[in-house]
């Protein structure tokens, strides 16, 4: 069987209208922002409810059923099935990616993986995601997929945990590592790493908003267009944003 892991549920649509055979699994997580603490997977799902919904029984709940319930589909998996993960290459989706891609390297058993990337964007737009791609570009890029190999899997583990355990320099090292299979590794992984520079720094996503604060736009609406344009390789949402513009915002008030 074929499974087809979609980042989030805006391509949903587009996808099945490609009409393949398979099973559809929705990634409706952002492992970029929040903690990622917990000894065991259950734990880690619990610190992520907490994060996103809140810390009740009921919020863990519905975390379980909206998002935990599609990452369970992985285990359903047998050898010999093929697994398609439609990520685009900026930060965000590389983190859940690297997720998905730990989820089913546990399974320990005999299973392909590729990556299918938005390959019909130029190098120039590469940020840009699945955007408004229709069926065809869609194909195009299932046909450009990109198959992962052992050392990939070994790699995106280790990637995965090094993020859990905040080990930046484990992080920095492994992002000098070649792989076609993460074209790009090294600029995602920095642009993560600038994220926590230390001794009291701000960020690059808080130096960012500041500048485009103090060139006049406070508004968010204007304010998230010029960061977008700045620094897509975050691959933020507004949601991710506007944490960071209200932190910001506030710290202006003080």
């Amino acid at each position: 069987m074929d499974f087809h892991v979609l980042n989030g549920d805006a391509l949903t649509d587009r996808f099945l209208a490609l009409r393949l055979e398979g099973k559809v699994i929705v990634t409706r997580e952002a492992f970029i922002s929040g903690s990622l603490e917990g000894i065991t997977l259950g734990e880690l799902y619990k610190t992520r409810a907490n994060y996103l919904i809140g810390p009740s029984a009921s919020d863990l709940q519905q975390y379980y059923a909206f998002t935990v319930a599609e990452f369970d589909k992985i285990c359903t998996a047998k050898e010999g099935d093929r697994f398609f993960l439609w990520f685009g290459y900026d930060l965000f989706c590389f983190i859940n990616m690297l997720f998905i891609i730990s989820r089913i390297s546990s399974l320990n058993i005999p299973i392909e993986i590729k990556i299918v990337y938005p390959s019909f964007l130029s190098e120039e737009k590469a940020w840009d995601d699945f955007g408004r791609a229709g069926v065809d570009k869609l194909r195009y890029s299932l046909d450009h997929s990109i198959k992962l190999s052992e050392e990939d899997q070994v790699l995106a583990g280790k990637l995965w945990t090094a993020l859990r355990e905040t080990n930046f320099e484990l992080i920095d090292e492994l992002s000098r590592r070649q792989s076609t299979a993460f074209p790009y590794l090294r600029v995602v992984c920095k642009a993560h790493l600038d994220r926590f520079p230390g001794h009291g720094r701000l960020g690059k996503p808080e130096k960012i908003i500041n500048e485009i604060i103090r060139n006049g736009k406070k508004d968010f609406s204007s304010l998230f267009v010029d960061f977008q344009k700045s620094e897509g390789v975050y691959g933020f949402g507004d949601v991710q944003v506007k944490e960071i513009y209200d932190r910001v915002i506030g710290d202006h008030k003080k």
